[in-house]
């Protein structure tokens, strides 16, 4: 090996050792996007929000005056969220938060659903708090094909879980209408 050889490799090797490390600081920085759920008290996810794709919508019934009633409801309280979106895609991520007494679900037998999985996080806190609860469910969700699409997640008492699905009282009907702008038409 010439000398110049050593040189370039005394000068190659640790600006490619440099490179990787910032690379690798970009790559493992970013963190998961249930971290970002917005939370009330540190490690409390609020209850009136959640995430889809990273972006936040409001639950409109959990920030009202009402959102105490919705529990109690002998009628079950539908609420459509609408997200419109550029880009047309089949991968979808939804970040609700988990409450202590009531469950979310989303049946899986919905026919625009290619296949899902579901993930309870939790965040770490400090110090506990009665009636909280410092978890979100991460739903992540293949459509079959990417088109206008409603989800649907309901949201019900736990003691309705001892009762066959058909005979649950479902508190609030959640659904997420999927929105897809159409593409401009090439003109004639």
């Amino acid at each position: 090996m010439g000398k110049h050889n050593r040189i370039l490799i005394k000068i190659i090797c640790p600006v490619i050792i440099v490179l990787i490390a910032i690379a690798a600081i970009f790559i493992f920085s970013e963190g998961p996007s249930w971290k970002k759920f917005p939370c009330h008290r540190p490690g409390y996810p609020d209850s009136n929000v959640l995430l889809i794709n990273g972006k936040k919508y409001d639950l409109p019934i959990f920030k009202s005056s009402d959102a105490r009633k919705t529990p109690h409801n002998a009628e079950t309280v539908n609420e459509t969220v609408t997200v419109e979106v550029d880009k047309a895609t089949v991968d979808w991520e939804i970040i609700l938060a988990k409450p202590v007494v009531f469950i979310w679900t989303f049946p899986n037998q919905q026919e625009c659903i290619k296949n899902y999985s579901l993930k309870r996080e939790c965040f770490a806190v400090r110090e506990k708090l009665d009636g909280g609860s410092p978890c979100v469910l991460v739903y992540n969700m293949t459509l079959t094909e990417a088109k206008d699409t409603v989800l649907h997640f309901y949201y019900y008492n736990c003691s309705e879980n001892k009762k066959p699905v058909n005979e649950r009282h479902i508190n609030y009907h959640l659904q997420i209408a999927l929105k897809f702008k159409q593409p401009a038409t090439a003109n004639k």
